[in-house]
């Protein structure tokens, strides 16, 4: 066996000379490794075009690049030589779907929206990740739902999560609305702790800068409000529940069904989109013997245990909701009159909160949707044609016709007659590249494999596969040492480590700083007032999960220009710490695993050197106990 700080050379060269991520999965087999071929034609199928409740029966598709070229009965149009012919005798050709409310935190995702027929998403709570993996779709060097995404959360102080952007000033609004759009985003998400003033700036800023507000309706605010200042879309009918509530009754519980009317008015004059996400909420108040039935779904066995593992921690002690009937049945009446009221109604699901999985949720919502009244036609047009308009895609995709994007689903039965149909896949066409059920299993079922295996704490989540630990030890034996010695060497041979973290990464650096300090290393927590300057010599450790926790990055970007070396640890990529380039490892989305393994390995190389330091002992016992005495 290799010594431990072998085990550490193969983390760090691999994260760091190769800039590889680790995100918990990298769906090798949806990327753009083969070429497609230049035409591909559906052949004597019934289209679904979705600009109407109507059929087209007998029709060739033809689809060149990433495009409809041309839709035509099949007795007359003619398929170019060379063309890909696919099948669609007794097949439906339906747009694919849009989940208009997610959280695209890892690369996994892209297989199971995919693998559902699900060609396009709406992210709500964006960061550079979002948009280099929305570019890297785009430009074809991956297979994955089209990304359109909001920046982060904006949320008043103190935040309901750490991770958002605090905003408390008319001023502040203004400069972060122009930051985000400036950065790519395509929506500025507001949540539940703004104030009035701050809102109505952030309201008036994405006038002025051309990007549309979504997300909550914070609690100071109101629905009212919110409503006659025109936020774009409405989340989870956010608003909709305070609005409607019956004194002296629990959320939902019993709502005034004599206020409903007037709303509905305004929310269809305010021209406010509803992504009533039904599924979430559903999920939220089982019970816990309806959770043991949620995970002997089939599809569970396309999540990881980590996440698996998160829902029952964030899910705690709960028991189920009693009155979730009754809760359940007053959002599905609401729904259906914002629906019948002439408001407009998006397909999304919320995902991945707690047993809420990515793409097989959005069936889930589809039939939700059709439960609370609408046809299968209308519940489908929420999640194809007006996801698209409320997109401001309507002329790219969305509907079927000549000249969008080639974002496809081919099914085997009739979708307007039951709307379980459509999660009934013959396969997926995803700007214009076609994934037959046979691949789309196949990805599955290799996602199944590996989740069966993470079980296995002995190695660890590399580009996306499963290492033990015997093949770090051959991958670090394959590197070139040379190359890389002076990078190890600043993480073994540092004169003094510090480390740093802000909102919920602060414990596990201060866990971090004691394990290395236990180790014999010479160790500071950045943030305390006692702790010394950082220098030329020494190493910073910054830890976090956000994409914007300034406070980190500060240190970190002081700490470079002061001569030390940085090592980043976050759950997220992001385009603004660039400069941060002696050291950059990026783990998540199971950010604490990740961020223990790494100092786990830390320690073990640090004890196997102990005995060789010329300074044995130096800051051990001393600083230690400082620690030891920290809140």
């Amino acid at each position: 066996m290799k010594t431990a700080r072998i085990l550490v050379i193969s983390l760090l060269v691999f994260a760091l000379s190769q800039n590889i991520r680790v995100w918990g999965q990298e769906p090798q087999t949806l990327s753009e490794e083969t070429q497609r071929p230049a035409v591909i034609a559906f052949v004597n199928v019934s289209v679904v075009p979705m600009d109407r409740e109507r059929i087209l029966p007998g029709q060739t598709v033809i689809v060149r690049a990433d495009r409809i070229s041309e839709i035509g009965p099949a007795d007359t149009t003619d398929i170019p030589e060379g063309a890909l012919r696919i099948d669609g005798r007794d097949k439906y050709l339906m747009p694919g779907l849009v989940d208009m409310h997610v959280h695209q935190a890892h690369d996994a995702q892209l297989i199971l929206f995919i693998a559902n027929g699900v060609t396009a998403v709406r992210n709500m709570w964006g960061t550079q990740y979002n948009l280099t993996l929305r570019e890297r779709i785009e430009r074809g060097g991956l297979v994955g739902p089209t990304i359109y995404t909001t920046g982060p959360l904006l949320d008043g102080n103190p935040p309901i999560w750490p991770q958002s952007t605090v905003v408390e000033t008319p001023e502040q609004a203004d400069e972060v609305v122009a930051e985000d759009k400036e950065a790519g985003y395509g929506f500025i998400k507001v949540y539940s702790r703004l104030t009035t003033e701050v809102y109505d700036a952030i309201v008036d800023a994405g006038t002025k800068h051309g990007i549309p507000v979504v997300g909550h309706v914070p609690g100071a605010v109101g629905l009212e409000h919110a409503l006659v200042a025109k936020q774009y879309s409405v989340e989870h009918l956010s608003g909709y529940g305070d609005f409607l509530q019956v004194e002296d009754s629990s959320h939902w519980e019993q709502i005034d069904e004599t206020k409903i009317p007037h709303i509905v008015q305004t929310t269809r004059e305010a021209g406010t989109w509803n992504c009533v996400t039904l599924v979430v909420h559903e999920r939220m108040m089982m019970s816990s013997e309806e959770v043991e039935q949620a995970l002997k779904r089939t599809y569970m066995k396309y999540v990881s245990p980590m996440a698996k593992q998160r829902w029952s921690l964030m899910r705690g002690e709960q028991s189920g909701d009693p009155n979730r009937s009754h809760k359940m049945s007053n959002r599905k009446r609401m729904t259906k009159a914002l629906h019948d009221g002439g408001a407009r109604i998006l397909l999304g699901s919320d995902t991945p909160n707690p047993y809420v999985v990515p793409g097989f949720s959005l069936h889930e919502e589809l039939r939700n949707l059709v439960d609370a009244g609408l046809t299968p036609y209308e519940a489908m047009k929420a999640g194809t044609r007006d996801a698209a308009e409320c997109l401001g895609e309507q002329d790219e995709f969305g509907t079927i016709r000549a000249g969008l994007r080639a974002d496809l689903i081919l099914i085997e039965d009739n979708p307007f007659e039951d709307v379980a149909n459509v999660a009934r896949l013959s396969g997926v066409m995803a700007r214009g590249r076609w994934l037959p059920q046979s691949k789309l299993q196949g990805m599955l079922d290799a996602l199944a494999v590996k989740h069966a295996t993470e079980e296995n704490p002995d190695g660890v989540m590399l580009r996306g596969r499963w290492y033990s630990r015997t093949e770090l030890e051959a991958m670090a034996d394959a590197q070139d040492k040379s190359q890389n010695e002076e990078l190890v060497e600043a993480v073994l041979s540092s004169d003094r480590i510090f480390l740093t973290g802000a909102g919920d990464s602060e414990p596990v650096a201060r866990s971090a700083a004691t394990k290395l300090m236990r180790a014999g290393l010479q160790v500071y927590v950045a943030a305390d007032a006692t702790t010394p300057e950082i220098k030329k010599g020494d190493l910073l450790i910054a830890i976090s999960r956000s994409g914007r926790t300034t406070a980190t990055y500060g240190i970190a970007f002081s700490a470079k220009d002061s001569g030390a070396a940085v090592v980043l640890l976050t759950s997220q990529a992001i385009s603004r710490i660039g400069k941060i380039s002696d050291m950059l490892s990026v783990l998540g989305p199971d950010f604490y695993p990740a961020t223990e393994l790494f100092f786990d390995k830390l320690c073990a190389a640090a004890l196997a050197r102990k005995t060789s330091a010329t300074k044995p002992g130096v800051g051990y016992t001393e600083t230690y106990r400082r620690t030891e005495r920290m809140p």
